[in-house]
């Protein structure tokens, strides 16, 4: 009699996949980098919306992001899915996933990479982008030595006294980066 049972990729004895949330990361990020990566679709609208540069930049082709309505070198330009992709974190997700991943009917928009992570950041954690970026800041900013921290604090006319501990830091930041 043959064995049916069905051993999942993280339950290999000695698997590089620890959990299940690890595999089907993996899996997501090799979707995005093989069939995403290299999307004819995705390619064309970025060609669509490529200007020549203005004379003196190092980049051959700009675009404007969607987002800032800065110009970027069209290398430094992302193109979002206007519908989300979504999860993929199991082997039912796989094929909606893929729909998603691959259907250009959902619309795409133009972003500059530090557009799109705050637009990802935003999406995620269910704020508004202004919101992200602000969160972004903090976070960028406790990520410093406390020495830092203190300095920009000063430098922004923080008072100091009442930021003893990391906790008490990152609200005031918070506080400050809010107004």
């Amino acid at each position: 009699m043959q064995n049916t049972t069905t051993i999942q990729p993280w339950e290999h004895e000695g698997s590089i996949w620890k959990t299940k949330a690890a595999y089907f990361s993996w899996v997501r990020g090799q979707i995005r980098r093989g069939l995403w990566g290299r999307n004819p679709i995705k390619n064309y609208v970025k060609r669509l919306a490529a200007k020549p540069a203005p004379p003196g930049s190092r980049a051959k082709k700009v675009i404007e992001c969607e987002f800032c309505h800065e110009d970027h070198a069209q290398s430094k330009i992302e193109v979002d899915h206007v519908v989300p992709a979504g999860s993929c974190r199991d082997w039912e997700d796989l094929g909606p996933f893929l729909r998603r991943m691959l259907d250009p009917s959902g619309g795409y928009r133009l972003l500059c990479k530090p557009c799109h992570k705050t637009h990802t950041y935003a999406e995620k954690m269910g704020v508004t982008f202004e919101q992200a970026a602000i969160l972004k800041e903090v976070i960028r900013i406790c990520k410093l030595p406390t020495a830092k921290q203190t300095a920009w604090m000063k430098m922004k006319g923080i008072d100091t006294t009442l930021t003893t501990n990391a906790v008490k830091r990152r609200a005031a930041i918070s506080e400050h980066l809010n107004k």
